[in-house]
């Protein structure tokens, strides 16, 4: 039946939905013309997670991506370093079932998590595999997928996040506001969300996949609790505190910023079970991440 489908419309589909997509949300061509991010070439460039977060559930709202993704199946899958817009391709991407079929999805995109500060999450759609009969368990980089640094990805291997899994927090940030309005300003973008009269710092969460509030909502008031951020002092004292305000929502994508009200140095950030659900409204588990500076 998915294939049916997908055969149906993905020739009309990829040629009328890349005019949707220039239109709606501009040409991946913008973001490569955008200044490269100096990366920290010391760490491991790895895979994060891969979520299999939607079984034929992908959104009628979809369609903005591509005209046949609409009931389709959806894996976001998340990089340790930002991705080369330019090496991205569907077929580099391969996805072993629990009986050994092999699938590779229709389509990739970097977006919604497009930003200039984000571009490490692939969203796959197609046939994926199924949750009950034979869900997928292994996906694998067969292709000459690249970071923004012109590292390669090709032979990076993950286990596949289940279905029935809540969001998980699998990278954490920082950077002062200052420096994302420079960063803004020079490609173009908004500046930081963030209340720019009470921020001093802000710490950028990626889960594994798209998040909101656990009432379905965008994250706020309600939430700050749900987020303890350790902080380090210029006099090496650890103070704990909750974000003031968030940041990078409305977009229904996997980031989402904690605006500080104090300076320092973040190194790690907890948050408590049932703060956030995903698409198919799983809630997250209690996590804890280590911060690292940006990117």
């Amino acid at each position: 039946m998915k294939m049916h489908k997908i055969m149906r419309s993905i020739a009309f589909g990829s040629m009328v939905a890349n005019g949707l997509l220039n239109l709606a949300c501009g040409e991946t061509a913008m973001i490569q013309q955008q200044p490269y991010l100096e990366v920290q070439r010391e760490r491991e460039v790895r895979i994060l997670s891969a979520f299999f977060g939607l079984d034929d559930a992908m959104p009628l709202r979809s369609i903005a991506l591509h005209l046949a993704a609409p009931g389709q199946d959806g894996m976001p899958v998340v990089f340790s370093h930002q991705l080369d817009p330019d090496s991205l391709q569907a077929e580099y991407f391969l996805i072993e079932t629990k009986s050994g079929a092999r699938h590779r999805p229709f389509f990739a995109t970097l977006r919604p998590a497009d930003e200039e500060s984000e571009l490490r999450t692939a969203l796959l759609i197609g046939d994926l595999g199924d949750a009950d009969r034979d869900p997928p368990v292994r996906l694998q980089i067969t292709g000459p997928l690249r970071t923004r640094d012109g590292r390669s990805l090709a032979g990076l291997a993950i286990q596949i996040t289940p279905l029935e899994a809540g969001p998980d927090l699998v990278h954490a940030g920082w950077f002062r506001p200052a420096w994302r309005s420079e960063q803004a300003r020079a490609v173009g973008n908004s500046e930081s969300d963030c209340p720019a009269d009470r921020t001093q710092t802000i710490v950028y969460t990626t889960w594994s996949g798209g998040v909101r509030a656990i009432d379905g909502d965008e994250p706020g008031p309600r939430e700050f609790e749900g987020f303890l951020v350790r902080l380090r002092g210029g006099d090496g004292t650890i103070q704990k505190i909750h974000p003031i305000a968030f940041g990078d929502i409305g977009d229904r994508d996997n980031h989402l910023d904690l605006c500080l009200s104090a300076a320092g140095t973040p190194i790690a950030v907890d948050v408590a079970p049932d703060t956030l659900i995903d698409p198919r409204g799983d809630a997250n588990a209690a996590v804890t991440a280590q911060i690292e500076s940006y990117p």
